[in-house]
């Protein structure tokens, strides 16, 4: 039982958990008995000062991390022990054999993720996040075959891809129809689960022509979005457009330029117009169709919980777990995971790993049935980072999100924290300012600002940290992280009355708010370079330190 604490988030596991891996086929009360007993064995054990290392309620039973050290959290600190044949993953509690197939499968899955650690063992940056940028904004290397997003049945909402509309055609723009169509599949089909209609492509072809071809099954989509391409004057010029049925005008359209000469196998150029315009179809679509829409579930309750209100969190868990109930996506399984770490929040408690567990099974499953969906892969990184402590794992689950879907402004939103937690916040912030472009037409986007300000912060750009706030804190004047932030960025800059100014109003929200209560949080960072500079900023402006 020791074993399984110490192998455990936060050296907490439930009552339940333990008593269904050591005493398996057991009634509830003899399992209940058995644990009981083990538990008053380990107190005689330990001796008076048990309760110093040792914690039991009516749920949880968990070792106190703060006062104990584990063998393998040193094997991580130390790459000479993790070399060494005593922390071969394949000896972890190698002398423990309890003959059970259930308990096996439990440790074998634990020698396998230690090995994977070990594995990735090393700084963040050498975990490789091969983004060589030939500009401001990074590029992503994308497979070259084109998956097909098949239709599926009974969803409710189609979203029908109109064949091209192009104006004097052009190599670069032949090669850049096939990328956009992509994207615009695997997105929406990803994040929002859409039946997504697409057109025919041939594998090498010029299309010309004023206005696309909408045939019956465009006709009976829910929304349609339009491509045009012009690369007439030595430019590409690329524009989408939502439209329904033969509406002449659009509902909304963006477009983008770029010189020819610049145009390259998948141009980072398109990524913000590709995000933009999945923004805008998920916006019009939850504001103009049936709210119980089985495709407009998941977007409808990843809005509510970035909303951060506890009613909004409320309601998305409850959408979620019906729809789990009623029919089972990965979707649906990856947001109630990432909803758990609203739950948990910063400030681990010991009955919070009942949710840490339930976020692990929701995880689990997630990845289970939608291996290859970026949505799924990007909030399982944050869930392995944030309640679990993988670094490593976590920033490589993120590539393989950033891999699928470069597009997608939460992916890099959730890794920037991940970076600027880790002790790269000027890579935090390229990513946080790239998140801000490819979010600029999403209802979140003062979440990405957010994160933009905290980046910004602790890589010491405090003018750049002090205009993200602003613009996060007219949508959220209430947000504590945001005004934290401020209070600090504005001290660095030496403008200690806007300082003091925002520290007031956090106080109003934080009565108690110092150095001190920032560390019992465990707020993230706090011992990188990038942390403490973050916490000067907060002493400067006149934060106590308890």
């Amino acid at each position: 039982m020791l074993g399984m604490l110490a192998l455990a988030p936060h050296g907490a596991r439930s009552r339940r958990w333990l008593r269904e891996k050591l005493w398996p086929g057991k009634s509830n009360v003899q399992s209940s008995a058995s644990l009981r007993q083990v538990l008053l064995e380990l107190r005689r054990a330990i001796g008076p000062t048990v309760n110093h290392y040792f914690h039991t309620d009516k749920n949880t039973v968990s070792i106190n991390t703060d006062h104990v050290v584990f063998d393998h959290q040193r094997a991580l600190d130390d790459p000479t022990l993790a070399a060494t044949a005593e922390f071969h993953p394949s000896n972890l509690m190698a002398s423990i054999d309890l003959a059970d197939d259930l308990y096996m499968a439990w440790l074998n899955g634990e020698r396998s993720a230690w090995a994977r650690k070990f594995e990735l063992f090393g700084a963040l940056d050498q975990a490789s996040l091969r983004l060589q940028p030939s500009s401001e904004f990074p590029v992503i290397a994308l497979p070259t075959v084109r998956p097909r997003v098949a239709p599926k049945a009974a969803l409710n909402v189609r979203i029908a891809l109109l064949p091209p509309s192009v104006a004097y055609p052009s190599p670069q723009i032949n090669r850049l129809i096939p990328e956009i169509y992509r994207l615009l599949a695997k997105s929406l089909a990803d994040l929002g689960d859409y039946e997504v209609i697409e057109p025919y492509l041939p594998a090498s072809a010029f299309w010309s022509g004023d206005l696309p071809v909408i045939g019956p099954q465009q006709m009976e989509a829910d929304l349609c979005i339009g491509v045009y391409l012009n690369g007439a004057d030595g430019q590409q010029t690329v524009t989408l457009a939502l439209v329904q049925g033969r509406q002449p005008l659009p509902l909304w359209s963006s477009e983008t330029h770029v010189p020819s000469s610049t145009v390259i196998s998948m141009p980072h150029f398109l990524f913000p117009l590709i995000a933009g315009t999945v923004d805008a179809a998920q916006n019009h679509l939850l504001s103009a169709s049936d709210a119980d829409a089985d495709s407009l579930i998941h977007g409808r309750a990843l809005a509510r919980m970035l909303d951060l209100s506890a009613t909004d969190i409320d309601a998305a868990e409850a959408t979620l777990r019906a729809e789990i109930t009623r029919k089972p996506t990965a979707q649906a399984h990856a947001l109630l995971s990432f909803l758990m770490t609203f739950r948990v929040g910063q400030r681990f408690q010991a009955e919070d790993v009942i949710l840490i567990e339930a976020s692990q099974y929701h995880a689990d499953a997630a990845l289970a049935l939608g291996p290859d969906n970026c949505l799924v892969a990007t909030l399982c990184a944050y869930v392995r980072s944030y309640l679990f402590g993988e670094h490593n794992a976590a920033a490589e689950q993120f590539e393989r999100a950033l891999r699928l879907n470069p597009t997608y402004p939460l992916a890099w939103d959730l890794y920037a924290m991940l970076n600027a937690y880790t002790g790269t916040p000027a890579r935090a912030l390229r990513m946080a300012n790239w998140a801000c472009e490819l979010g600029a037409h999403s209802p979140q986007r003062y979440y990405f600002q957010t994160t933009r300000a905290i980046t910004a912060c602790f890589s010491g750009e405090h003018q750049v940290a002090v205009e993200a706030g602003e613009m996060a804190l007219r949508e959220r004047p209430s947000f504590n992280s945001i005004l934290r932030v401020l209070v600090s960025s504005y001290a660095h800059l030496g403008k200690l009355d806007e300082a003091a100014a925002y520290l007031l109003q956090l106080r109003q929200i934080e009565p108690d708010f110092s150095i001190k209560a920032l560390r019992d949080a465990r707020y993230p960072g706090l011992d990188t370079e990038g942390g403490r500079h973050f916490i000067d900023g907060l002493l400067a402006a006149g934060v106590t330190q308890r």
